[in-house]
Parts: C-alpha cells; structure tokens; sequence
C-alpha cells in the first residue's frame, strides 16, 4: 500500500476549505441579493443554480474531513509546519475569487440566463468570498494550532524529543560496563565516541 505524500494531503485540505469557503460565499451572495426565499428560489433557477442544494450536501462532509486533517496534522508536529495565516488567506482568496467568478459565468452559459447582472452578483459576491476566505485561514491556523497542543499533551512526536546527544551516550556508555565489571574507579564512565 503506498502513502499519499503529506504535502499532497495539505493540499487536499486546502482544497477542502476552498471548496466549502467557496459554497459558504456563494450561499451568502444569494441570501443577501434575494432576501425573500421564494425570489431567491427562482433565481437560482434562472441562473443555473439548480444543482447547488445537491452540492451543498458535500459541504459539511468537507469541512469535518478538512477539520480533521488539520488538527492531525497539527499534533503530528514532526512533518508539519505551522500554516502562515496570510498565506493560507491569500490562497483560499484567490482559489475562492476565481472559482466564484468562473461558477457564475459558467451557470450562466450553461442555462442560457444573460450575463447582465454578473456585475452586480460579482461586486457582492467577490468581498464576501474574501471574508469568508479570511475566516477559513483563522480556522485552519486554530486547528492546527489546536492540534500542536493536543499532540503535546498526548506526547505526540515533540513531547517524545531526547535530550541531547552526550548525556544519552554516557547512559549506554555506564550501562555497558555494568555488565563488564567495568566500574572499578569511581569517576564518571569515559565517552566512547
């Protein structure tokens, strides 16, 4: 069995996130221009929207898998670095800006529904995507961070750290010459390096 490389795995959580980020953006674009259930209804249907209540079904799974990676990876200290939050924001932006705007346009070539409003749902819809990538880098630098501490309380991979080198070597260097009858001064074993 081979193991998918951690640094692919990242990228499938931040992928994840994106994903769920861009879902969360694109449902609250939609709340705010048509507040009315059954007006907003109708132009998700107009608008190729139809599809999107099946989708938003895998968003839940998503962010739990996601959630789950990074508090993993978190407490897995040893191959993991702490993500920076600007840069986790920056790439959730421009994955979420980019994906909404493509979404859009494609729903629209698809149903055949006019472009004359894109700019509208764009200039709303573009903020949101950024706020909502800004709260998905602070989720996932918390979960990491979450995890980081969870790791250290269960003696994940940096509580385990061995002191340093010398003292370890002078521990086997005694315990070898135990068995020997090697202790016959009463000084500290010599080092064997």
């Amino acid at each position: 069995m081979t193991m998918i490389p951690m640094g692919r795995l990242r990228a499938v959580a931040l992928l994840a996130v994106a994903s769920t980020g861009l879902m969360a953006g694109h449902s609250l674009t939609y709340l705010k221009l048509a507040p009315s259930h059954g007006v907003r209804t109708a132009l998700l249907g107009i608008t190729g929207h139809s599809y999107l209540d099946n989708l938003l079904a895998f968003g839940p799974a998503m962010a739990l898998m996601s959630a789950l990676y990074w508090l993993a990876a978190g407490a897995m200290k040893s191959r993991s670095r702490l993500p920076s939050l600007a840069g986790t924001a920056a790439a959730l932006a421009l994955i979420q800006t980019l994906g909404f705007a493509g979404q859009e346009v494609l729903e629209r070539l698809l149903s055949g529904a006019p472009l004359h409003d894109l700019g509208s749902v764009l200039l709303l819809g573009i903020p949101l995507q950024l706020i909502v990538a800004a709260l998905g880098a602070l989720l996932v630098t918390a979960l990491h961070k979450a995890g980081r501490k969870l790791g250290a309380l269960l003696g994940g991979p940096q509580a385990r750290r061995t002191s340093p080198e010398r003292p370890l070597v002078r521990s086997i260097t005694f315990l070898s010459a135990v068995p020997n009858g090697g202790l016959r001064s009463r000084g500290p074993p010599a080092l064997s390096s």
